[in-house]
């Protein structure tokens, strides 16, 4: 149901007319055009810009996201890059500052692109993008530092592309398309995270790795023309100093600095540094803190209402649904599921059962197949009724928890157990569901002025929760791996934290037996944590109902 439509404070929203300043996405269970909705060649050709920015920046992300993840373009360079500077001891940065930034960026791009339209801010992260990807190509001739400063930079604009193509798609897509597309943009992500490894390997084998960065700047600037061209611009043509009293500005800086702090803390906890290390511990305390204040400065701006100019980053009144925090609650969960499975599963192969990282890209098809599939299958569904919303958000929940729990069965074996690609099914079409749900009832939840904020919210708390989900994973590993394989000599237990695809196949055979059975078990303890989240998950996608059950009883207390 629709929130009341309410007056903004200030100038009206870009794009948006004043007298739209209320829920006009669905009408009787059935989704309408939004205000700004494009059709024809300026839609397709804004829609296959965004796809081909999407397809080079999640190629990048996946990679640095997942950051022990083999599979990816830039993870499988990094042996190459670390001997080109002969320096392994700070190569996991350029995974680490690429993550850092592109996460922590999502939910002040979105709210960027409500004021200063969505083809100025994406045209400026595309230029940020391309321009320091060749800057990361050019620091092959300055230093390994250079290039992590250059990829931190990267993600800056990495995360402007990916958070306001996802307040695009809802923002000018026809009703009737809507199921098309939003497959599109899950098919394009699955394609450039099983492609990630073959490209990458292709290029790191001709030796010259400059190559993954400078791939992206052709990429950009096509994707920026396109985009140039058919997106609407800011009304008028011309953005005026007015709109830069409407900024959060605070607002921005304390979400931006809390994230960051978050997650530098969770990813280089139990990796780089020990967990209880000061300057682990002093982050996260300090990155909560920001979140702390940041809560609060957002709440003393929403209650000075139309006596203040400045839109914040995140309205706090949208939390007053309980639905809205729900679906959030939801989304911070599925990010979890989703980031760790596609990050634990191709790990397990490389190293329980010695595939190689292309070879473990490959054996995750039935959910990078499956899960756009069933996108599409969603999507069709919302374009002609949102009376299910829900039911299918339930839905892909309790598919993504069976296939999670199915996981945990699996026994130790040499090679992959054939219905191990069963449970891959289920995951992606349950991983597959939910997307365009998200998308859906998060508009369908909020007033149109509150598009841009909602999908801002939606993709950060994703984020989040899957850097939480894969911090928790990773303190498993390094917890249990110690007392599984303390039948080998420290320094081989050293090797394998390093490079354990390398190590274990060197190893006497049944020393290699034993170790490889350890990581089962291992991973198994991950895959029961990756289900306590799921279960959480599928308990917060039945929030609708019992919101509706509370409202109900609240009715009839008062009666």
């Amino acid at each position: 149901m629709a929130l009341e439509p309410k007056t903004e404070a200030g100038e009206p929203t870009v794009g948006v007319d004043q007298n739209a300043q209320k829920n006009t996405t669905a009408v009787d269970h059935k989704l309408q055009d939004p205000p700004r909705v494009l059709n024809g060649w300026r839609l397709h050709m804004s829609m296959f810009g965004y796809l081909r920015a999407a397809t080079l920046t999640y190629r990048l992300c996946m990679a640095l996201l997942f950051s022990s993840l083999e599979t990816t373009i830039i993870s499988t360079s990094l042996p190459t890059i670390g001997s080109y500077f002969d320096d392994y001891n700070k190569i996991g940065w350029v995974v680490t500052a690429y993550l850092v930034t592109y996460s922590s960026f999502l939910l002040a791009y979105a709210k960027l692109s409500d004021i200063f339209g969505q083809r100025n801010v994406i045209l400026v992260a595309l230029f940020l993008f391309g321009l320091f990807s060749g800057l990361c190509a050019a620091s092959e001739k300055i230093s390994l530092t250079a290039l992590v400063v250059f990829r931190a930079m990267q993600g800056v604009g990495g995360s402007g592309v990916y958070s306001v193509v996802f307040v695009a798609l809802v923002d000018i897509c026809p009703a009737r398309l809507l199921g098309v597309y939003s497959s599109a943009v899950s098919s394009t992500f699955a394609v450039a995270n099983v492609l990630g490894p073959i490209i990458g390997g292709a290029i790191c084998d001709t030796g010259d790795w400059k190559w993954i960065f400078l791939l992206n700047v052709p990429g950009a600037a096509v994707a920026g023309s396109l985009i140039f061209i058919a997106l609407p611009g800011v009304d008028g043509g011309v953005i005026k100093k007015s709109l830069f009293r409407r900024v959060d500005f605070m607002g921005s800086l304390l979400s931006v600095g809390g994230a960051v702090m978050m997650i530098y803390g969770l990813q280089t906890g139990g990796a780089e540094y020990p967990w209880g290390d000061a300057q682990i511990i002093g982050t996260i305390v300090t990155g909560g803190i920001a979140v702390i204040l940041f809560f609060t400065y957002e709440f003393l701006l929403t209650r000075q209402g139309d006596a203040s100019v400045i839109e914040p980053v995140f309205p706090l009144r949208l939390l007053k649904n309980p639905r809205i925090c729900c679906l959030l609650l939801t989304a911070f969960l599925y990010g979890g599921v989703f980031y760790s499975v596609v990050v634990n599963i191709p790990q397990q192969n490389q190293i329980v059962h010695l595939r190689s990282p292309t070879r473990a890209g490959v054996d995750i098809l039935p959910i990078m197949v499956l899960s756009p599939f069933a996108s599409l299958v969603s999507g069709v569904v919302f374009s002609k009724t949102i009376r299910f919303g829900w039911q299918i958000l339930a839905g892909g929940s309790i598919l993504s928890l069976l296939g999670v729990g199915l996981l945990i069965e699996l026994p130790y074996s040499d090679g992959i157990l054939a219905r191990m690609y069963g449970y891959e099914v289920i995951l992606g079409l349950g991983l597959g569901l939910v997307m365009p749900a998200f998308l859906v009832l998060g508009r369908v939840e909020v007033e149109d002025r509150d598009n841009a904020a909602i999908m801002g919210a939606v993709n950060s708390t994703r984020t989040m929760g899957g850097c939480i989900c894969l911090s928790i994973c990773s303190a498993i590993l390094h917890s249990q791996q110690d007392k599984q394989l303390d039948f080998l000599p420290e320094n081989v237990v050293n090797g394998i934290s390093l490079s354990p695809t390398s190590v274990i196949p060197a190893l006497p055979e049944a020393e290699a037996l034993r170790t490889r059975e350890a990581f089962h078990d291992i991973y198994r303890l991950q895959f029961i944590a990756i289900a306590a989240w799921a279960v959480a998950a599928l308990l917060f996608s039945l929030g609708r109902f019992y919101s509706t059950w509370a409202a109900g009883s609240w009715k009839e207390s008062r009666a």
